[in-house]
C-alpha cells in the first residue's frame, strides 16, 4: 500500500473558507480510493493572537470526513520559518508517528510550497511540489522570491512550457495534471435558494507582480468588473459570494448591487464544507472571471472550484485562461474572452440546460475524477 503526504499550510489558517478546505480534501479522498494510506500535514504559523481556536476548528472538520486519524498539524508558535529542533506543538500524530510514517512514505505532495522546513521536506525520499497558481509561481521562482528543492514539479497550468505560453520555466520539467475532485462527494446535491449563476470567489489576490516590464494582476476583481453589464445583458440572476472586508470594498458592493449582482458573505454561505457544497449544489450554474494574470499568460489554469460545479453536475461559464486547448468547451463549459462571449454562455445554458448539466456530470468524469488524476500523478512520481 503506497503511503503518501499531503502538505499544506493554507487551510488551518482560513477556518471560514469551505472552498480552501475542498482543495486538499480531494486529494486526500482520491488517494484514499487509489488504496494509499494517506496523511495530511497540516502547517501554521501564528495568525495574531490565539491560534488555538483554528486548530480546534480544523481538527473537528477533519472529523467530518473520517481524517481526523490522518492527519498532522504542525503549530509554529514562534512565527518563523524554523530550523529542525525549534520550538513546535503537535497535533494529531504524535511525532514519533510522524516522523515513522515519512521514514516509509513514498511520496510528499506539497502544495503551493506549504512545505518549507528543510527537515520536513528531506524527511521523505521523493518530494513533489504541486502548482496550484499557474503563471505566477514560475514568475516568482524567474524573481528569486521562491526557491524550491523538490524532486518533481508539477501543475494545473496545462499550457506551461507549450508554445504561445509566455511563462518562464526555470529549468524546470513542468508535468501538467487537473485539480482532482472526488466524483461521488458530489453527487445527488438537492438544488436550493436562488438559483443563480453563481461562484465562490476571492475579489482580491496577489499583488501585481512584474517580470521583463510586463505586469501579472493577481486579483480577479478587474475581470469581474469587465463584466457589470451581465445580469441587463441576459435577463439571468448573478450572486458572487465574496470576502469584501478591505477599506473601500463598500464602494465595489454597491456598484456591484447596483448592477444587479447579488453579493453575499463567503464566510456566511461557505464557511466549511458543507455548506460549501450546499452552496454549489444551490447553483444554476457557475459564472466566474479568472485573474488577469492567468489570462496574460495562457497558462492553462481551471478552478478546482469550477471542477466541483461540474461534478455537482452544474454548467460552468468561465474565463478562458489557455484551457480550451485540452478541455471541451461549449457544452458544459462554455468559456468567453469577451463580455459578448459571456452573454452567449449564459443563454446557451438557459436554452439546453438539462444538456450542458449532463455534459458538465461526463466532462467531470472524464477529466477531474480525483482517482483518473491523482493516479496518473503517482506513476509519473513513480509510485
Amino acid at each position: 500500500m503506497p503511503k503518501v503526504i499531503v502538505g499544506s499550510g493554507f487551510v488551518a489558517q482560513s477556518p471560514r473558507a469551505g472552498g480552501v478546505f475542498s482543495v486538499v480534501l480531494q486529494y486526500l479522498l482520491g488517494l484514499r480510493r487509489l488504496g494509499c494510506e494517506v496523511c495530511w500535514l497540516e502547517l501554521l504559523w501564528p495568525e495574531g493572537g490565539d491560534d488555538r481556536p483554528l486548530i480546534r476548528r480544523f481538527m473537528s472538520q477533519l472529523a467530518d470526513y473520517g481524517l481526523e486519524r490522518d492527519c498532522c498539524l504542525i503549530y509554529f508558535p514562534q512565527g518563523t520559518w524554523p530550523e529542525a529542533g525549534r520550538a513546535r506543538e503537535w497535533y494529531g500524530w504524535s511525532p514519533a508517528r510522524f516522523w515513522q510514517f515519512c521514514a516509509e512514505a513514498d511520496l510528499l505532495l506539497d502544495l503551493c510550497a506549504s512545505v518549507r522546513p528543510p527537515d520536513l521536506l528531506a524527511a521523505v525520499r521523493r518530494t513533489a511540489f504541486l502548482d496550484l497558481d499557474p503563471g505566477f509561481m514560475q514568475l516568482w521562482i524567474e524573481l528569486g522570491t521562491l526557491r524550491l528543492s523538490h524532486d518533481l514539479f508539477f501543475t494545473v497550468g496545462q499550457n506551461i512550457g507549450r508554445p504561445g505560453c509566455p511563462v518562464p520555466l526555470g529549468g524546470i520539467a513542468w508535468h501538467p495534471f487537473w485539480p482532482p475532485v472526488d466524483i461521488d462527494l458530489w453527487q445527488d446535491g438537492a438544488r436550493g435558494g436562488v438559483a443563480s449563476f453563481s461562484t465562490v470567489s476571492q475579489w482580491w489576490g496577489y499583488p501585481t507582480t512584474v517580470n521583463a516590464g510586463e505586469e501579472y494582476d493577481g486579483s480577479k476583481r478587474p475581470e469581474f468588473l469587465r463584466m457589470l453589464d451581465l445580469p441587463a445583458l441576459t435577463g439571468e440572476s448573478f450572486e458572487l459570494a465574496l470576502d469584501l472586508t478591505a477599506m473601500g470594498d463598500g464602494d465595489d458592493r454597491h456598484l456591484l448591487r447596483e448592477k444587479g449582482w447579488r453579493v453575499v458573505d463567503a464566510h456566511q454561505v461557505a464557511g466549511d464544507f458543507a455548506s460549501y457544497r450546499r452552496y454549489v449544489h444551490g447553483a444554476r450554474a457557475e459564472f466566474s472571471a479568472a485573474k488577469p494574470g492567468y489570462v496574460k499568460t495562457r497558462s492553462g489554469w481551471f478552478s478546482d472550484r469550477s471542477a466541483c460545479y461540474l461534478a455537482a453536475g452544474r454548467p460552468v461559464v468561465v474565463q478562458e485562461a489557455g484551457f480550451g486547448a485540452f478541455l471541451p468547451t461549449g457544452q458544459g463549459v462554455p468559456s468567453f474572452a469577451t463580455v459578448e462571449e459571456a452573454v452567449q454562455g449564459v443563454a446557451a445554458i438557459r436554452q439546453h440546460y438539462s444538456a450542458h448539466c449532463n455534459a458538465a456530470r461526463e466532462i467531470a468524469r472524464e477529466y477531474f475524477a480525483a482517482e483518473k488524476v491523482l493516479g496518473k500523478l503517482l506513476t509519473e512520481a513513480g509510485v
